[in-house]
């Protein structure tokens, strides 16, 4: 003959159920909130980025080129588009174009020119391999770091040009030696004084 368990013993299993439902909502309104709070924080974020850029924007033709955006051409188009590039050569260009040594913007020279001479060299045509940017007259003889000094050459032509510079010679001219050094010196200037040590044999 069956007979029907008490009604107490579903009371621990009544209890452990609902234990368990309790945790997985509490998980469930933990990760609602969480998610919630992050698209406040990144909402936030945007709204902040929106305004800076629109506070440089306005600043860009009348104070050219933020400080932070001397090394790095290619971040400042992609956040201000033509703009950042009129500016340039407008505003920032020309005041370091008298540098004693490599100015503080020669990344930026070095994008325009590239780009100017269509990523090719101007001694043999060819568009493969490092590309180096050459003063036509050397800074220690005069020259300045006007666009229109600097032209696109290749390795072997840019070393034919200083075949006293072992790192030319090596391969590691443009290398990450050469762009950490420029990095550097780019964040250490101040003004368009400064120089970088050795800038004379270029």
């Amino acid at each position: 003959m069956k007979t029907n368990a008490p009604d107490w013993l579903f009371i621990p299993a009544l209890l452990f159920w609902g234990f368990v439902l309790i945790r997985i909502l509490r998980g469930l309104m933990r990760g609602g909130v969480k998610a919630y709070r992050d698209r406040l924080t990144r909402k936030a974020h945007l709204e902040a980025q929106r305004i800076h850029t629109e506070a440089v924007s306005r600043e860009l033709p009348t104070k050219g080129i933020p400080d932070f955006y001397l090394d790095k051409p290619r971040f400042a188009i992609f956040c201000y588009g033509r703009a950042a590039i009129e500016a340039y050569l407008r505003v920032t260009e020309p005041q370091y174009r008298n540098n004693s040594g490599y100015p503080p913007d020669w990344e930026w020279r070095r994008y325009v020119v590239l780009r100017r001479d269509s990523k090719t060299c101007t001694r043999c045509n060819t568009v493969s391999g490092e590309l180096h940017v050459h003063h036509c007259l050397p800074i220690s003889e005069g020259g300045l770091h006007g666009l229109e000094n600097l032209i696109t050459l290749c390795r072997a032509c840019h070393s034919l040009e200083h075949p006293s510079n072992k790192l030319l010679r090596r391969g590691r001219f443009n290398g990450p030696y050469f762009r950490r050094a420029t990095r550097k010196t780019s964040q250490a200037a101040k003004s368009p004084s400064d120089r970088w040590p050795g800038s004379n044999s270029r």
